[in-house]
């Protein structure tokens, strides 16, 4: 699946869904706070001998996404987490809060 691939199958699963508004990067009200949204999400990384790489993040385990590479691993999860919840805020909705704590002391 290369990234045009998996621009259309999030394109087109947004255009069934009846979210035009959403399907062109930029121009939803809601794309800079989604961005700054998933920025704050844990996202996890697995080794996949198939697919290359598999990313998900723990506030929204439901999405699962495959890159050949870390890095389009990484881009391609990061982009279904923006249309997500770019979907969530524009049909009102309240996204999932980051649930990573980050500290540099033990408890």
């Amino acid at each position: 699946m290369n990234e045009d691939t998996t621009f259309q199958t999030f394109r087109d699963a947004f255009t069934k869904a009846g979210m035009q508004s959403i399907i062109d990067a930029g121009e939803a009200p809601q794309w800079d706070k989604a961005q700054k949204i998933v920025d704050e999400y844990r996202i996890v990384y697995v080794r996949d001998n198939k697919a290359g790489y598999l990313g998900s993040s723990t506030e929204i385990p439901t999405i699962s996404v495959e890159g050949k590479t870390l890095e389009q691993c990484s881009e391609f999860t990061r982009q279904a987490l923006i249309f997500a919840v770019v979907g969530m805020l524009e049909s009102g909705q309240t996204p999932p809060s980051p649930q990573c704590v980050v500290t540099t002391k033990n408890p």
